[in-house]
C-alpha cells in the first residue's frame, strides 16, 4: 500500500514526487504527477507596481511602462486596461505601456488615471493602481517683430516646449489664414513668409 499526500500549496502543473514503500521494503522512484488544481489553490492575483504622480507640459508625450508580475505556474497571460484616463490617453493591452500627449486645452489640469491588470486564471484576478497626471500651465508664446529681409517677412518665435506652433496671417484682424504648422518645434525658431506681401498681420497659436 502506498500513500501520497499532496499539500494544498502544490502548484498546478508538472511535479516530481518520490514514492517509498511502507511494507518493510524500501523502494524509491520518481514519478510525474499532474496537479489539476481547483478552488482557492489555483490562482493568485497579479501585482501591479505603484505609479507616482506625473508632471508634463502640454504637447509633450508622456510614456509610462507599467510593470506587473504574477506568481502562478505555468505563467498566465496578463491584460491591461484603463479604468479612468484623460481624453487621448492610450494603454497597450499587452505590454502595459501608457502614452498620452496632452492638448493645449488640457494645460493647467489634474487628471486622475487608473490602470487595471487582469490575469487569465480561473477565476481571473486583477490589481489596480491610480495616480495623477498634472499638466503644467501653458506659457504664452512670443512672436518677435516682423522684419523685411530680401523682400520677405521674417519672424522669430519662441515659447514653451512641446506644443505645435501654428502661424497665421491676415490683411486685417478678422480673416486669418493658416500659413504653416511646426509640430513640436525646436525653439526658438525663425520663419520666413514666402508670400511676399507688402503688408500683413501675423499671430501664433499653440496646439494640438
Amino acid at each position: 500500500m502506498l500513500t501520497i499526500t499532496i499539500s494544498g500549496s502544490t502548484p498546478a502543473g508538472t511535479n516530481t514526487v518520490t514514492i517509498n514503500g511502507i511494507s518493510g521494503q524500501t523502494h524509491s522512484t520518481n514519478v510525474t504527477l499532474i496537479v489539476t488544481g481547483s478552488g482557492d489553490v489555483t490562482n493568485t492575483p497579479p501585482v501591479l507596481s505603484p505609479i507616482s504622480n506625473q508632471f508634463v507640459n502640454a504637447g509633450v508625450t508622456l510614456t509610462i511602462t507599467n510593470v506587473a508580475t504574477d506568481s502562478d505556474t505555468p505563467a498566465q497571460t496578463l491584460t491591461f486596461n484603463l479604468l479612468t484616463a484623460p481624453t487621448g490617453a492610450v494603454l497597450n493591452a499587452n505590454s502595459g505601456i501608457f502614452t498620452w500627449r496632452p492638448a493645449a486645452a488640457q494645460a493647467n489640469t489634474t487628471n486622475l488615471t487608473t490602470l487595471k491588470v487582469t490575469d487569465s486564471g480561473t477565476p481571473p484576478l486583477s490589481a489596480t493602481q491610480s495616480f495623477n497626471i498634472i499638466v503644467n500651465p501653458l506659457a504664452r508664446p512670443v512672436l518677435g517683430l516682423a522684419r523685411l529681409t530680401n523682400g520677405f517677412w521674417k519672424l522669430n518665435i519662441t515659447g514653451p516646449t512641446g506644443p505645435d506652433y501654428s502661424i497665421q496671417g491676415a490683411s486685417n484682424f478678422v480673416n486669418w489664414t493658416a500659413l504653416t504648422v511646426s509640430n513640436s518645434a525646436t525653439l526658438p525658431f525663425t520663419w520666413i513668409d514666402s508670400n511676399n506681401v507688402p503688408a500683413w498681420f501675423y499671430r501664433v497659436l499653440l496646439g494640438p
